[in-house]
């Protein structure tokens, strides 16, 4: 059997960290207790942030999947929590674990500079044994029993491609357009059942 090629060979600041979902929601990362492992950026990671051309959206998940080893999962199948924390540990590996910015206070205008402990300052939480989806909640005026599963980094696609469809030339949008679009992403099932389409979850 051919040996699997190492995603990082060659690079030297790598780390193993525990995703905060645990891997519980992901098939083959459960069993190591969500266990990945992240590699600081090198200049061709820099580069692409610092390149016109592409969304911020594709910006972020071309770094993730450079930087982020997670076996057989895309990091854009990852739900929001886990990329956040995958991104912030890039951070901390390529420059260091304080992040220092500025602000300006609104109501005396005084401008201050604060910093913060990336892997020391952030509250994290971490899945117990019940994180699962579905997830059920009952609607109390409807009475429906929804079974919802966590938005993922792939979900953003998906909602960005609905808006330019949705989007007509000269006709003005009313609010945002992908807001009744992205709480359908979210749904599994409807007392029980999957919807057969997702034209269906859309008009739930």
């Amino acid at each position: 059997m051919a040996d699997v090629k190492d995603k990082f060979a060659g690079r030297t600041l790598v780390r193993e960290v525990q995703l905060p979902s645990r891997g519980r929601l992901y098939a083959g990362l459960s069993e190591s207790g969500g266990s990945v492992r992240i590699a600081a950026l090198t200049t061709l990671e820099e580069k692409i942030f610092a390149g016109s051309g592409n969304t911020p959206q594709s910006k972020l998940d071309m770094v993730l999947e450079r930087c982020v080893d997670c076996g057989p999962l895309s990091p854009k199948d990852m739900i929001i929590g886990d990329r956040l924390f995958c991104l912030v540990h890039i951070r901390s590996l390529s420059y260091g674990d304080l992040y220092g910015f500025e602000f300006r206070c609104n109501g005396c205008g005084r401008q201050s500079r604060h910093e913060l402990n990336l892997r020391e300052s952030l509250p994290l939480v971490e899945a117990d044994e019940n994180f699962k989806e579905p997830y059920e909640i009952t609607l109390p005026v409807a009475g429906k029993v929804v079974g919802l599963r966590y938005y993922r980094g792939s979900d953003e696609w998906k909602v960005a491609q609905f808006v330019e469809k949705s989007l007509r030339p000269g006709v003005p949008s009313v609010g945002d357009v992908g807001y009744v679009y992205r709480l359908a992403r979210h749904i599994m099932t409807i007392d029980g059942q999957p919807p057969q389409f997702e034209a269906d979850a859309l008009r739930f």
